[in-house]
This record gives C-alpha cells, structure tokens and sequence, in this order.
C-alpha cells in the first residue's frame, strides 16, 4: 500500500491520482489506436473527447459519492467535496457522467455517438482495470474479511490510508484486483469483438451488458456495505446494474436487428 509516492519539493504526489491520469492517457492511446484501424474518426476527436470525458466523468463520479455520503460526511465538512486525492470516486457516477459528456460531445461534433462508443469502450475499460491498481494502492473499495482465503491481502496501518483502522491486518478480499481482473476480462472480450463487429453499437452495448454482470460478482465480496448502504440484501451498484444490464441487453438486440436488415452497411 502506498497512498503517498512521495513529496518532491513540499508537493505531495498521491498514488491514485497518479494511476487515474495513467489510465486516462492509455485509455486515449488506444482509442486513437482503434479509430485509426476501423477509419470511422480522426485522431483529434478522440483526442478532443478525452477531454469532456475526464471533466464529465470525474465529476458524475465524485457527485454520485457525495450524494450517497453527504449526511455522515460532507454536510460536516463541504470543502473536503473538492479533496480527490483522498478517493471518493463511485465507478457508475462515473459513467453516467461520461457518456452525458460524451453524448454533449457527439452533439456539438455532429459524429455518430453509437460508433464513437463501439471506438471507445475497449479504451475505457483497460483504463479502468488500470484506476484499479490506484485503488488498491489507497485501499479503497476493499474487501470483506476472509481468514481463511489463500490469496486475501492484508494491508499495513499507513495512516494515508482509506481502510478504516480497524481493518489494517486483517486478511481481506483484494476486490480492488477483483475489479481489476474484470475490466481487462472485460477489455479482452470487446477488443475480440471489435475485430468482427457486424453491426452499429454491438460492442458499446456489449459493455453495457458485461460490466454489471462482473460488478454484481465483485459486490459479493466487498467490505464497505455501511459506507455504500445496503437496501433490501443489496448494494447500490447490484442495484444500478440490473436496469444497466437491460438497458444493454434491449439495446443489443434492436441494433443487431437493425444491422440485419442494413447489412455490412451498418458497420460503417
């Protein structure tokens, strides 16, 4: 674990910043990569999009944490609504506040926002597998307890850390590699994909497909229900991922028709 890499001339460099603006710049490389190889945008808009990705998704990320944490924290303490290097970044928020930007984007470009997400998603969700590490190395999004687990982690007492005190040296989950594990599973099979895509939108809706099925998986070990909250036996990203996994599923399926009966056309 180490939340802080160090602090070169009095500036702290914090280990989770660091690995998101990592991912961020290799989510871009191989989006850039991609468009390239299917044709379909120049580089720069991928370039440009990267920036209202960043801006929106940062921001529906942080804003769905504090929704969910304001009473038990950021009523006490607003200012801390602006401190990102302590962690603080729920995943769906995230995406929504992406694809919102991205669909701004698309908007204001007049470029096709299905296609640009069939470019991009592979992108994103090996720059997610990378954000991961970050968590792992603050300790957020950590696991339940489990003593008798071959491969549970146990993280030191850092007092930069975010697993709660009471947690340091109890052998847990590594859900944080869970999560990892899945997004690169994830970034595999849509880079598969991509290569044979057949029709407008199989891989943006592919994702929207996989991911809740690999976050549900991943919820049943995590640790930190009484942060997140916990309704009716399930967390709030279970409870996300369900109307996400249709919205997917029912948009799959209308576009795989509608390739159908455009043909190879629909690729493009």
């Amino acid at each position: 674990m180490h939340p802080l890499l160090g602090e070169p001339f009095g500036i702290p460099i914090h280990s989770f910043g660091v690995m998101v603006a990592i991912a961020f710049m290799v989510a871009l490389a191989v989006a850039t990569r991609e468009a390239r190889r299917t044709g379909l945008f120049a580089p720069e808009v991928i370039s440009d999009l990267l920036v209202w990705v960043i801006v929106g998704g940062i921001v529906g990320a942080r804003l769905l944490y504090v929704a969910v944490h304001w009473e038990d924290t950021f009523a006490r303490a607003p200012a801390q609504i602006f401190q990102l290097w302590k962690g603080g970044l729920v995943y769906y928020g995230g995406l929504f506040g992406a694809l919102l930007a991205g669909w701004i984007f698309t908007r204001r470009r007049k470029v096709d926002f299905v296609l640009l997400g069939d470019v991009c998603l592979p992108a994103a969700m090996l720059g997610q597998a990378i954000g991961r590490i970050g968590c792992f190395l603050v300790g957020c999004d950590y696991g339940r307890k489990a003593p008798d687990l071959p491969w549970a982690i146990t993280f030191p007492d850092n007092p930069d850390s975010l697993l709660p005190p009471e947690l340091r040296g109890q052998p847990l989950h590594p859900t944080q590699l869970y999560m990892l594990l899945q997004a690169l599973l994830i970034f595999l099979i849509l880079t598969w994909v991509a290569r044979r895509r057949t029709f407008r939108g199989q891989v943006l809706f592919l994702a929207i497909m996989l991911y809740p099925i690999g976050r549900s998986i991943c919820e049943l070990f995590r640790g930190d229900y009484v942060e997140r909250g916990m309704y009716l036996g399930l967390s709030t990203s279970q409870w996300i991922s369900m109307p996400l996994f249709l919205i997917g599923l029912i948009a799959f399926m209308r576009a795989r028709r509608a390739g159908r009966r455009k043909g190879p056309a629909a690729t493009s």
